[in-house]
């Protein structure tokens, strides 16, 4: 097993773990999965960065099984949801810029 640091993503000091020979990977709070990423209102463009990076280096390892550090209970624990969440910080960066206001920034 190897225990990856991730730095800022929804919280500070975020980690990864990682089981090579099975092609696991426990996400924590980098990988959301069909649920409300409830901590990206809290974040600066730079920690955006860093956890854009920190779903960058977990998709890199061709995980098998991803579980997320929060999810709807029945969704499935496969790597391609791991996705969405780089999608979703990609867009509130997008929005955030011609925001008016915290309220127009809002992305559903």
């Amino acid at each position: 097993m190897r225990i990856i640091e991730q730095g800022h993503t929804d919280s500070a000091d975020t980690t990864s773990l990682y089981v090579p020979s099975i092609g696991l990977i426990v996400a924590g709070d980098v990988v959301y999965n069909q649920c409300h990423m409830m901590y990206v209102g809290d974040t600066i463009p730079e920690s955006r960065k860093n956890w854009i990076a920190a779903l960058d280096r977990l998709a890199a390892l061709n995980p098998a099984i991803v579980v997320a550090g929060h999810k709807k209970l029945a969704r499935p624990t496969l790597p391609r949801r791991s996705k969405t969440p780089k999608r979703y910080l990609q867009d509130f960066d997008r929005v955030q810029k011609t925001a008016t206001s915290d309220r127009s920034c809002s992305i559903r």
